[in-house]
């Protein structure tokens, strides 16, 4: 039903609530794929020069609609990684400067999540958002 797929388009799309560091691992290796492996699979079928361009036009509109998904999936999962360690989702900013951006990972990966509920939802169960 259409209450299901916005569900789930929320699940992986949203920006409020909290997911902890299984919850992250798991969006961002969907991300990963969309990004990298779905286009390589995509333009992998490009037709021949005297195909169709209208198939090969697809492809590469399909390819690019899967990066798009994946980068829209990984902001997703930071905002809500840095929400579950009680940090505002602008922290994302800071893995575009060099240094701070790794120490940022480390601390997304590593680091547990604020125990308590706070300002962002609450404590996040499995790989479900706390809202």
């Amino acid at each position: 039903s259409l209450e299901i797929k916005f569900k789930m388009m929320k699940w992986l799309v949203g920006l409020d609530g909290r997911i902890n560091r299984s919850g992250f691992l798991l969006r961002e290796i969907i991300a990963l794929i969309l990004i990298f492996i779905f286009p390589v699979l995509a333009f992998s079928v490009l037709p021949a020069e005297n195909d169709s361009m209208l198939i090969g036009l697809s492809v590469v509109i399909i390819g690019w609609g899967g990066v798009l998904a994946g980068i829209a999936i990984h902001i997703s999962s930071l905002v809500r990684r840095f929400h579950d360690r009680g940090k505002s989702g602008w922290m994302l900013l800071l893995l575009f400067v060099p240094i701070s951006n790794l120490i940022t990972w480390l601390e997304l990966l590593f680091m547990g999540n604020d125990q308590n509920p706070n300002g962002y939802g609450d404590l996040p169960d499995g790989v479900n958002v706390g809202n």
